[in-house]
């Protein structure tokens, strides 16, 4: 039940974009990647913040590309209960969407409850360096916030 309502709370965050870009499926190089993710968080009349994540990540030749941030040390270390120190993040193609995604394994509830997934409003493979952003907004009380994350990977390796 709780992934319905994650795809609904989804695809009305999609509808309320005067604008999504379909990203087709793309195929990434076979191998290792590390790179950062960039996420900022603005409200319209008091500003934005950006936040960095390190990844690291890997795909076997295909549209999959699963991504894995650096330990997270406010979480607890030893990963007790359902509480994990990193976050899991992917590309993929997503019929749904007719494009490509990025998705995020939330690290405390694991399963396809945890997961969201927002399409990517552009991706660019460009020799061993893959850029992808996504922007969708989300309410926060009265306020409309806009989150853009940008994902900048390189292939390190096979």
């Amino acid at each position: 039940m709780k992934s319905i309502i994650a795809a609904i709370l989804t695809f009305a965050c999609v509808l309320t974009r005067t604008l999504v870009a379909e990203v087709p499926e793309q195929a990434f190089k076979a191998g290792a990647y590390r790179g950062m993710m960039t996420v900022t968080a603005s409200i319209e009349g008091i500003g934005a913040t950006t936040s960095t994540l390190k990844l690291i990540g890997r795909s076997g030749g295909n549209s999959t590309l699963r991504m894995m941030s650096v330990p997270d040390l406010g979480q607890l270390t030893l990963a007790g209960e359902n509480h994990y120190p990193v976050k899991i993040f992917g590309f993929k193609y997503e019929a749904f969407f007719s494009s490509m995604v990025l998705v995020e394994s939330n690290n405390i509830a694991p399963g396809p409850e945890g997961n969201a997934t927002r399409p990517l409003e552009s991706l660019i493979v460009k020799g061993n360096t893959i850029r992808a952003t996504a922007v969708y907004d989300r309410m926060l009380g009265t306020d409309t916030v806009t989150f853009t994350v940008k994902v900048v990977l390189t292939r390190t390796g096979k």
